[in-house]
């Protein structure tokens, strides 16, 4: 690529040095904040949890669902209602 572009070998490894480090710092923000904030959460990772706490964070999940879809029924009924008037 660097004889395409008429570049000097040197040229190329530096632009490539420095793709590489925006590259990486970009990943590596990413996942320091990941850590952080399981971290403060205090989340476990998966490998480290226990048949029981999944199942039991599934079972979380699945009551939230049902919380969320009779909210949307609700908001349904209210707008149909405002909708007829």
């Amino acid at each position: 690529m660097a004889d395409d572009a008429n570049m000097a070998p040197i040229i190329s490894l530096i632009i490539g040095s420095l793709i590489l480090l925006i590259i990486g710092a970009f990943v590596t923000t990413f996942i320091g904040t990941k850590l952080i904030i399981s971290g403060l959460y205090g989340e476990k990772k998966l490998t480290e949890k226990t048949e029981s706490e999944i199942k039991a964070e599934g079972d979380k999940i699945e009551k939230l669902q049902k919380s969320i879809n009779k909210v949307e029924e609700e908001i349904y009924k209210i707008e149909s209602k405002i909708n007829h008037k």
